[in-house]
């Protein structure tokens, strides 16, 4: 009992399924993009059930580009459903101006009755009517633009009614980035339709009419007519052509319109610099005069089918020879040969390949002559010579010096003006000394700057050193006797003269 159920909710399903594809199959084109235009039909009224309605057909523009093949007439329902009353229209193709359609030798020709009963239209009413300018490619180009009319139907009779075409619309497409993309990297397409008015949304294609995006998500106006798509532009590199196609809510308002931009896909710029014995040179290397290289560059605007942009070459802005390349259809140079200038200056050096159309540059930066070689030595020998005469000029003489100094001038001191004046002395003639250490690490001229003279001096210094504090020590015990004598000494806490 169940599979006898299922047997038949199968059938059902099957014969629902069936019906739909013969009634899809003879309704026509649905949700057309209108194109402005007039049409007039001969003759302009007649019967639903006319053999033939109309002879002809006469339109006062030419059909877009690639629909020029044939024409196919249908009446639209209020729910957008088609019914066909005329299919392969030929005579008088290509359409490519304006045109008169005659239906002599259309395959398909209907009445108007029967063409409303495909479209699931009953009763009177006002219908429009369309002219679809189609392709016989239509894989490639399956979604044939229309030009509109109506007719009104009154009980058994049909007029031509005179309708006001869809206000004309345009489609302006910029990119951010504006003038090329790296693959794999993000772009934003952006679709600019006048009027501002209009309402709609927009689809953004690359030229096969492939949509950019695998999710075919149609982009809304945004209200002043400008609808905007991120994507990542993740094929090889390539000069893409993008198609923004605007949808209009209501085709009798505003007309479809299409607008297109040229962007080209390059790769990640990179150069490969190699030697004559095949060795990669990288990080700004050192070169010579006469010596060859053999580059290779990625990056630059491809060129398809065709070769790529103009490169233009120069040294420190000055064009080499030959001062051009020709990128190939990826935007690539191989094995492009360099040979350094023989009378080549020393110092550091740039050789650039730029772009002649996207103005794209690539650099490479090499060194030659003694440039390099006397930055090393000079950097070699002055480290060298610095930090060692320093170090051993200042140490050596600071210690030997203050520490014969101090001990000598402190001893000497010490035994003759008294042990404080002595230790004072002799401890600081020695630290000072000491001190000259560190002036000599960082000039690494003779120990010190403080006192560098003294310290280059060795025991002689310290000798004159110890001197000079006898003189002071002296001096200040003849300045203190006579201070006390004359009763001028401060002192603290009770005395004598209290």
């Amino acid at each position: 009992m169940k599979r006898r159920i299922h047997s038949a909710l199968l059938s059902v399903l099957a014969l629902v399924l069936g019906t739909g594809v013969v009634l899809l199959g003879g309704a026509g084109p649905v949700q057309a993009d209108t194109i402005p235009g007039n049409i007039t039909l001969s003759p302009g009224s007649g019967n639903t059930t006319d053999a033939v309605p109309f002879t002809s057909i006469q339109v006062d523009q030419a059909c877009p580009e690639h629909y020029r093949d044939y024409l196919t007439v249908s009446v639209v329902s209020a729910t957008g459903r088609s019914g066909v009353v005329i299919d392969k229209m030929t005579s008088g193709a290509p359409f490519d101006a304006a045109f008169t359609a005659t239906v002599a030798g259309s395959p398909t020709v209907r009445t108007l009755k029967t063409a409303m009963t495909l479209a699931a239209i009953t009763g009177d009413g006002t219908y429009p009517l369309t002219v679809a300018c189609r392709a016989n490619d239509t894989a490639t180009y399956p979604n044939p633009p229309t030009f509109q009319t109506a007719i009104v139907v009154t009980g058994t009779t049909w007029t031509q009614k005179v309708v006001t075409p869809p206000t004309t619309t345009s489609v302006a497409v910029t990119a951010s980035p504006a003038n090329y993309v790296q693959v794999s990297h993000q772009l934003s397409l952006t679709a600019k339709v006048t009027p501002a008015t209009a309402v709609g949304t927009v689809m953004f294609y690359w030229k096969t009419h492939t949509p950019v995006d695998a999710a075919e998500t149609p982009i809304r106006l945004n209200g002043q007519g400008t609808a905007t798509f991120r994507f990542t532009a993740d094929r090889s590199p390539t000069p893409a052509v993008f198609v923004a196609e605007f949808h209009p809510d209501d085709t009798a308002a505003f007309a479809a319109s299409t607008g297109t931009l040229n962007l080209g896909l390059v790769d990640e710029p990179v150069i490969t610099a190699l030697d004559a014995s095949g060795n990669n040179l990288t990080d700004t290397p050192k070169l010579t005069g006469g010596q060859k290289l053999k580059l290779t560059l990625a990056g630059f605007l491809p060129g398809g089918a065709n070769p790529g942009e103009s490169v233009d070459i120069s040294l420190d802005g000055t064009p080499t020879d030959p001062a051009t390349a020709v990128a190939d259809s990826a935007g690539g140079l191989a094995n492009l040969d360099f040979t350094v200038p023989s009378d080549i200056a020393d110092g550091v050096h740039n050789l650039e390949f730029k772009g002649h159309t996207s103005a794209i540059a690539i650099d490479f930066g090499f060194s030659a002559g003694a440039a390099g070689s006397g930055d090393t030595a000079g950097s070699t020998a002055g480290d060298t010579s610095g930090d060692t005469a320093g170090d051993t000029a200042g140490d050596t003489a600071g210690d030997t010096a203050g520490d014969t100094a101090g001990d000598t001038a402190g001893t000497t001191a010490g035994d003759t003006a008294g042990d404080t004046s002595g230790s004072t002395a002799g401890d600081t003639s020695g630290g000072t000394g000491d001190t000259g250490g560190t002036p000599g690490d960082s000039g690494g001229t003779s120990g010190g700057s403080n006192l560098g003279p003294l310290a280059a001096t060795g025991a002689g210094g310290a000798v004159t050193y110890g001197v000079l504090s006898l003189f002071l020590v002296a001096g200040g015990g003849y300045l203190v006797y006579r201070v006390r004598r004359d009763g001028k000494l401060l002192t603290f806490g009770s005395g004598p003269r209290d």
